[in-house]
């Protein structure tokens, strides 16, 4: 095994034990259960649509993104990126191989609660169980991992900022506001790409539903790069 490669290990190794199954389990279940609670208020307000309003709304805008913060948290403690993978830098591993390898494997767990937190929500707010339901909850499952996934290395990449890794505070907020808006700016947020996909294409004008999975995946890579660039060697 390479040096590379085994620094990128470390980081992951680090993440995935910081998780573990009882902060990943409770972060799953509190995320779940809003978002189920959420649509399935949402049904009984208005039945038309309530699968769509619940998925946009409570599902995507809070559930999603707050769970993805709290596995990022989770993975990397109160500090900046840097100080989450001193652990591995101090057994010899290279810190800004490390933070990748930390970053993708908070993403991949972040991706497994976003898809399960979009399913629910989808069949939460459909009722009763039917082909439709099903096929919309299998197509809302893939766009809530790589969603969650785009989230963990856009809170990764915040993280990098200020003393204490407050920068992924700052992040969340400006998700939460500017996210939404149809405006150009939107574009540099996840919430806009999950939006027109999730079928509110007015979030990012002029933006297939194919331009904005490569948008999730761009932004994904370049908020990657970012944090790695911005952790010291």
């Amino acid at each position: 095994m390479s040096a590379a490669s085994a620094s990128f290990q470390a980081g992951t190794w680090l993440v995935l034990r910081r998780v573990g199954r009882r902060h990943a389990m409770g972060i799953t279940a509190a995320a779940v259960a809003f978002a189920a609670i959420a649509s399935y208020a949402e049904r009984k307000a208005v039945v038309s649509d309530a699968a769509s309003r619940a998925l946009q709304g409570p599902g995507f805008g809070l559930a999603l993104p707050i769970a993805a913060f709290a596995v990022l948290s989770c993975s990397l403690g109160r500090g900046r990126l840097e100080a989450g993978v001193s652990p591995a830098a101090a057994l010899g591993a290279h810190r800004r191989l490390a933070a990748l390898g930390a970053l993708v494997g908070a993403a991949v767990v972040a991706a497994a609660i976003g898809a399960l937190i979009a399913c629910v929500t989808a069949l939460a707010g459909h009722g009763p169980p039917s082909a439709a339901s099903v096929s919309d909850a299998l197509t809302s499952s893939w766009i809530g991992a790589l969603t969650a996934a785009c989230y963990t290395f856009y809170f990764g990449a915040g993280a990098s900022f200020g003393a204490q890794g407050g920068g992924r505070v700052i992040a969340l907020g400006l998700d939460l506001l500017i996210g939404p808006l149809a405006t150009p700016v939107a574009v540099l947020f996840p919430r806009a790409h999950a939006l027109n996909l999730l079928g509110r294409p007015e979030a990012v004008p002029g933006w297939s539903q194919a331009a904005s999975t490569i948008g999730l995946v761009s932004l994904a890579c370049f908020f990657a790069l970012m944090a790695v660039r911005r952790t010291p060697d």
